[in-house]
């Protein structure tokens, strides 16, 4: 099978080199033919000889690409629905990994995997397997619900961390070693016994006291953060009346 990925940014040099190196028959087409020589990946010559096509580009330029008829078109957009694509055959192919570098590996990652027809599906679940990837199944209706949920878990995480980095109100580049060690261990206890049973804090011990003083000791963004954070922490936790009475509605 002839795969052509078109976009040769952090997400398409993820995908090409992974599939590269599990001996996959895999070109680029890209605006940059240099870098493509110095990633060692063969460039596409004719889109309409490939049998699929993934886009690996901004969603706002995924209803714009006009592919030859012949190959399946799939896109990498977390939030768009098949019908953004111009093709017959449609899917998507979405992983659930934060790539900062194209030299980033998907092992062990998931991927949100749909297509318009049982072939492709099962094309992409290969796809997934030689990547190492494991496959999540999202509902066409719920792809921008999904989407806004794996923003929150990977890019609006670093966001959290900025701010925390903030509210220690120490120098930034020790703060963020420390707190960025600190965040992997939480999640490291979130991945060995789940979120509920993993939390820490003084929301868990049930310490108003010291929340109280944290939200003192906050500039007012910071503290409304904060407070919004605690409250979904004390829904997890489950009711505490002080804390509820301290945190408000």
């Amino acid at each position: 099978m002839k795969l052509v990925v078109y976009g040769l940014g952090r997400v398409g040099g993820a995908l090409a080199l992974g599939l590269k190196a599990a001996r996959w028959d895999v070109r680029v087409h890209t605006r940059s033919p240099a870098k493509a020589r110095r990633m060692k990946l063969a460039l596409a010559e004719d889109l309409s000889q490939a049998d699929v096509v993934v886009l690996a580009v901004p969603d706002a330029m995924v209803g714009a690409i006009e592919v030859p008829d012949g190959p399946a078109v799939v896109h990498c957009a977390g939030a768009l629905e098949l019908s953004a694509l111009n093709a017959q055959r449609r899917g998507s192919f979405h992983p659930l990994v934060a790539v900062s570098s194209p030299n980033d590996s998907l092992e062990g990652g998931w991927v949100a995997v749909s297509a318009s027809d049982a072939r492709l599906e099962n094309t992409l679940k290969r796809m997934a397997k030689a990547l190492k990837m494991n496959v999540l199944t999202v509902p066409e209706n719920q792809r921008a619900r999904y989407h806004a949920g794996a923003v929150m878990s990977a890019g609006l995480v670093i966001a959290l961390l900025d701010a925390a980095v903030e509210a220690t109100g120490l120098p930034r580049a020790k703060a963020e070693k420390a707190l960025i060690a600190l965040t992997r261990s939480a999640l490291q206890g979130a991945a060995a016994r789940g979120l509920a049973k993993s939390m820490t804090g003084p929301i868990v011990r049930g310490d108003a006291a010291v929340v109280e003083r944290h939200l003192a000791a906050l500039p007012p963004d910071l503290a409304s953060l904060y407070r919004a954070l605690s409250k979904r922490a004390l829904k997890l936790k489950g009711e505490d009346a002080s804390l509820a009475a301290l945190l408000g509605d």
